[in-house]
């Protein structure tokens, strides 16, 4: 069956818009086609409109009548109180059909319209009231497929919050005097963005928490044998006093690769520091390190190595437990001092990876790319690494990870313009079993044709690669 696709979705708001218009409707489009306008990563399957009330508005009935009569809009018979839209201008075997809901909407138009490419918006605000309507309106006990809708909801909710152009004018009533109850329901299962709602005048809905003390303490544990000197010699304190995240997520990497490698490990840089350290803009939040093996034959868990830094460097090393009462591993951060108090301007966290987890190999440290003394997976596993990340965000059931989806969107689409990506589309490495195991392979070609569904304006650059899309 053929997908919505975001130029039906176009067509479908343009000629709703200009009909309800010509009919002397004031009229602004909403809910996943406007999340869509306005930045987040997945394509509509319908277009939604809401038409401002004055006196003598129509029934729906007769307002879906209306637009029949102009053309392009139909009912079909198993579905008469849906309105279609057709679109005889899709060509092949695209599909040429998508649902519209339209709704009255009681409140002035003046203020909540906004202009997107000519195209009349409700405001970003009212978008994200309307998500978080939607959310807490899912029942707890649903079927998977609800539970599913509201975790969607959520994510929307969480990535509209971090927009930069969120309305702070009066919004809606009918929303306002509702969603107060529901914001505090929301910051109970996500905290955080408490700024974006004080902003939008929510500050007394939002639940008073007091700022922990963080004091990290080493817990005590057995030193496990790994074959590693006990000092750490050659190992300074941190160059910079107030370093720039930057320079400290560097340090961090640094001291990290070195302190690993003095234990007979050689490791090397993947995820976000890795995209920067090849040419990205985006500044990374941590460090992500791929154990590619000791140089004896032992073998030891992650969990072995995290303590094995503690110990031999616990001026810069430390760890603490997950936020995940049933995990069994601790998190493994860096620091540049060891105060009792740590913060995102003096802590990191490092990420270490064996192998094997999520399709990493185990490749040879001559593919190794070097970059600010720092050693870097090859190119294009990253790049190929950076897809699986978005496939996995955008299937995942929890919201903090789906809204990462953009994030990662945002990462290939950097990568695709570095000068790295130049020699890949003569060498073409994608059949290279020592990067890319053949289920890899596999589902690497169905995470491109769904990427570029999803992004057409990205084919080409795939296409470049050798990818059929």
């Amino acid at each position: 069956m053929a997908k919505v696709t975001i130029e039906l979705i176009n067509n479908a708001a343009t000629t709703l818009i200009s009909s309800l218009k010509r009919l002397g409707y004031t009229c602004a489009l909403c809910g996943d086609v406007a999340c869509h306008s306005f930045g987040l990563p997945y394509i509509p399957k319908k277009v939604e409109v809401v038409i401002f009330v004055s006196s003598g508005l129509p029934p729906i009935e007769i307002l879906r009548s209306q637009l029949i009569q102009k053309g392009h809009f139909f009912v079909s018979k198993d579905q008469p109180d849906t309105l279609l839209f057709y679109d005889h201008t899709m060509k092949g075997k695209t599909k040429k059909i998508c649902a519209v809901d339209i709704s009255y909407l009681d409140s002035p138009a003046d203020h909540l319209i906004r202009d997107v490419n000519g195209l009349p918006f409700v405001a970003i605000s009212y978008i994200l009231l309307q998500k978080l309507r939607e959310w807490a309106e899912s029942p707890e006990k649903s079927s998977k497929r609800s539970r599913k809708q509201a975790e969607l909801a959520a994510g929307v909710v969480l990535e509209l919050l971090k927009a930069d152009n969120l309305d702070i004018e009066p919004l809606d009533p009918s929303l306002l005097s509702t969603s107060r109850q529901h914001i505090s329901r929301f910051m109970a299962q996500y905290s955080g963005y408490a700024s974006a709602w004080e902003k939008l005048g929510f500050a007394s809905a939002l639940p008073v928490v007091k700022s922990p003390s963080l004091s990290w303490q080493i817990q005590p544990f057995e030193l496990p044998s790994i074959p590693c000197s006990p000092e750490p010699e050659g190992f300074e304190s941190p160059p910079l006093a107030e370093p720039t995240r930057i320079q400290m997520v560097i340090m961090a990497a640094n001291h990290s690769v070195r302190l690993l490698s003095k234990c007979g490990w050689c490791s090397t840089v993947f995820g976000s520091l890795a995209c920067f350290l090849y040419g990205n803009d985006r500044v990374p939040n941590d460090v992500d390190l791929l154990i590619l093996g000791p140089s004896s034959g032992n073998m030891f868990t992650i969990e072995d190595l995290k303590q094995n830094l503690v110990v031999l460097d616990p001026y810069h090393f430390f760890t603490t437990p997950s936020q995940d009462e049933q995990a069994t591993y601790r998190i493994l951060w860096y620091r540049l001092t060891d105060g009792p108090i740590q913060t995102t301007k003096t802590s990191c966290k490092i990420d270490l990876l064996l192998p094997g987890v999520m399709n990493f190999p185990n490749f040879p440290p001559s593919l190794i790319h070097w970059d600010e003394g720092l050693p870097l997976i090859p190119f294009s596993l990253l790049l190929l690494q950076k897809l699986q990340a978005w496939d996995d965000h955008r299937r995942s059931k929890n919201a903090i990870e789906w809204q990462r989806q953009r994030t990662d969107m945002e990462d290939l689409v950097g990568l695709t313009g570095l000068s790295a990506f130049v020699p890949l589309t003569y060498s073409r490495p994608w059949s290279n079993t020592t990067l890319f195991s053949p289920e890899f392979q596999k589902l690497t070609k169905e995470r491109v044709n769904d990427y570029c569904t999803l992004f057409p304006s990205s084919a080409s650059a795939w296409r470049s690669l050798g990818f059929e899309v």
